[in-house]
């Protein structure tokens, strides 16, 4: 079979995004300020009583705080994911979902996105601590005694995180569609993983250029919306002011990684329809007949 063309993929995928982020624009604004009100929530909840028990322990606080935000996270992830598979899938098959079924479709399938999701970050982060330690401890092996200190541990993290995001984009070429997957077929985190490593058989390439051009796109996005908080930084702003503002804007890197992800969930399920094809969005929209 011919390889799936990776410029046609991002070009559908484009479209795909436009319309199913855009055009439910308004579903997709209140799912983000609902989520940031229920992480804040959880936080205020977990955190205080927390503090209280360990008196002034504010580490034991955090240390209790942060797997509930990470739950929390995911389960909220997992189900924009699910929705956007949804509408996705609806719009590719020209059977339009509505935004109030798609999300009831992302809620009604968050166990098995969340834990195929789950499963990817697992693999991801193993496949990407290896060359991001050898680069760590590389630079620092070659630059010790003559390079800055700042210098040394601003280059270490840029050559971290490259190398990072270079073994996650290899994971991509294996497990790029196992969240269409988990959603649609509703199999389990490892028939995820295997199924789309099946599907991807042949059209890793252009996976992997995919990926690659929206690694790029992604991170001057991302890098652009920090940029205000490196610049408060740089000033050396300090006080009630300066913390006022970083905790409000907080919150836009976190608005941006859901963009991101919808855009990444759209990818992978543009990539999945041209693997297999399937009209699902008639059986999403029979779901909730």
């Amino acid at each position: 079979m011919r390889p799936i063309s990776a410029a046609d993929v991002l070009r559908a995928t484009l479209a795909s995004f436009r319309r199913s982020f855009f055009a439910h624009l308004r579903w997709n604004v209140g799912f983000v300020v609902l989520a940031l009100l229920v992480l804040c929530c959880v936080t205020i909840v977990v955190y205080m009583p927390a503090m209280l028990l360990s008196g002034s322990g504010s580490s034991i606080g955090i240390a209790i705080v942060l797997p509930v935000f990470a739950i929390a996270t995911v389960a909220i992830f997992s189900i924009h994911q699910g929705a956007t598979l949804a509408i996705v899938a609806g719009e590719r098959a020209g059977a339009p979902i509505s935004s109030s079924d798609a999300f009831n479709a992302g809620f009604a399938r968050i166990e098995v996105i969340a834990s195929a999701m789950l499963a990817r970050v697992v693999v991801d982060a193993a496949v990407a601590i290896v060359p991001a330690s050898a680069v760590l401890v590389l630079l620092e092996w070659v630059a010790e005694g003559w390079m800055d200190p700042a210098v040394r541990i601003a280059l270490a993290m840029l050559a971290a995180y490259a190398a990072g995001l270079a073994g996650m984009i290899g994971v991509r070429t294996f497990l790029g569609v196992s969240g269409p997957v988990a959603f649609h077929e509703r199999g389990g985190a490892v028939a995820a993983l295997s199924r789309s490593v099946e599907l991807l058989r042949g059209h890793r390439g252009s996976m992997a250029l995919a990926r690659v051009l929206w690694a790029v796109i992604a991170v001057v996005i991302y890098g652009s919306t920090n940029a205000p908080l490196l610049l408060v930084a740089a000033a050396g702003m300090r006080g009630g002011v300066a913390t006022l503002l970083v905790t409000l804007y907080a919150f836009v890197p976190y608005v941006t990684s859901l963009m991101l992800l919808s855009f990444d969930t759209t990818l992978e399920s543009v990539f999945y329809a041209e693997r297999t094809r399937k009209d699902d969005a008639r059986d999403i929209a029979r779901a909730f007949e």
